[in-house]
């Protein structure tokens, strides 16, 4: 998770919580026990890959691991003459990945989302 050759806190100890989680569903270590109900696992089959059209200043509209419905803008493309594309999801499904440039290119993969087929 996150971009390459950087070090994203968050998500090392995204990383580090979503590891102790497998260890303990496969009983390695004790589970923790709450009162709070337990969430079903979100399954991914696929990963679709959501590509800019433009060059410009790039506005997320989404975070990481939220859910997306087909239609909805996910993310805006300010370009430099100051029209604004609207980016929007392709599918249902939920954010996987996000690019942290704030700068975007045509074929920039700049969200992905998961779901499954």
């Amino acid at each position: 998770m996150g971009e390459g050759n950087r070090l994203e806190e968050s998500y090392v100890e995204r990383g580090f919580n979503g590891l102790l989680n497998v260890l303990r569903r496969i009983r390695c270590l004790p589970r923790i026990t709450t009162d709070d109900k337990e969430t079903e696992p979100q399954v991914v089959t696929r990963v679709t890959n959501f590509k800019a059209s433009a060059t410009g200043l790039l506005r997320l509209k989404v975070e990481l691991s939220s859910s997306v419905s087909r239609g909805q803008v996910v993310a805006e493309i300010c370009e430099p003459l100051g029209s604004v594309k609207k980016c929007l999801a392709p599918l249902d499904g939920f954010v996987f990945r996000v690019q942290t440039h704030g700068v975007a290119f045509p074929d920039d993969n700049i969200v992905s989302i998961g779901y499954s087929s």
